[in-house]
């Protein structure tokens, strides 16, 4: 199946393959995609339980990763 994979996909991809990847990094490649709204996508997308993000010590936007198993990767907060 050729399907387009639609931007919330392309947006949970770049976390997946990228994680623990930083809100400006996700808009970056977002961009490259032709994604212009990486991060309101990644709000829907931690909203929906996919993905899980928290702000680190001294910065100022989130690191996101897979909301998966709790083995699987650990963050500071996320």
């Amino acid at each position: 199946m050729n399907e387009k994979m639609t931007q919330m996909e392309t947006v949970f991809n770049i976390v997946r393959i990228y994680q623990p990847i930083k809100t400006e990094m996700v808009n970056k490649i977002g961009l490259q995609n032709y994604i212009c709204s990486a991060d309101r996508l990644l709000r829907k997308l931690a909203e929906m339980g996919r993905i899980r993000g928290a702000k680190q010590k001294g910065d100022k936007t989130k690191t996101w990763i897979v909301a998966g198993k709790p083995e699987q990767l650990t963050l500071g907060g996320i």
